[in-house]
């Protein structure tokens, strides 16, 4: 109790009675961001389907993870009822986890097509629908014709050459 403890928006060292209170307080948000992040993996991990057996068993294991370390925490009241063995195992699993995402995103990023990634709105197939085939035109096949704004600067240039 020999720590001046304050609350940083205002300086004040913090009411020795209100610490259970606070803790209880930090142990309710972290259960609620614990079940938050749960639901964010599952729509996460629901979209995995069709990556290497290796990327959805790391993902699986991510899972496990989430679920033991809310397991954790639930039944506690405080942080002190949590061993210490538990949260530096919780630290590990966190790092662990994060590690384990980036490695999911990063293979993502590197071997899925992009249209995959962007989605049908990419905006090079929306603004130029007929750039694929314009290249691979077989003889006898009329080019895209010029858009009206075209026409009018190619008659604007000709009559300026004149």
């Amino acid at each position: 109790h020999g720590v001046d403890q304050r609350h940083p928006g205002n300086c004040r060292p913090l009411d020795s009675s209100a610490q259970p209170e606070i803790e209880s307080r930090a142990l309710a948000m972290f259960r609620g961001l614990t079940r938050q992040l749960q639901l964010s993996f599952l729509t996460f991990a629901s979209q995995l389907r069709g990556l290497p057996t290796g990327l959805q068993d790391k993902a699986k294991l991510i899972w496990q993870m989430m679920e033991d370390l809310n397991g954790s925490f639930l039944a506690a009241d405080s942080f002190q009822e949590v061993p210490s063995a538990t949260l530096a195992q919780s630290c590990q699993r966190i790092v662990k986890a994060r590690g384990s995402v980036d490695e999911i995103v990063d293979y993502v990023v590197q071997n899925v097509p992009l249209p995959w990634v962007v989605g049908p709105f990419a905006p090079s197939l929306v603004e130029l629908p007929y750039a694929c085939s314009v290249e691979g035109n077989q003889e006898g096949e009329d080019p895209p014709r010029p858009r009206p704004a075209a026409r009018k600067e190619q008659k604007e240039t000709r009559h300026l050459e004149s």
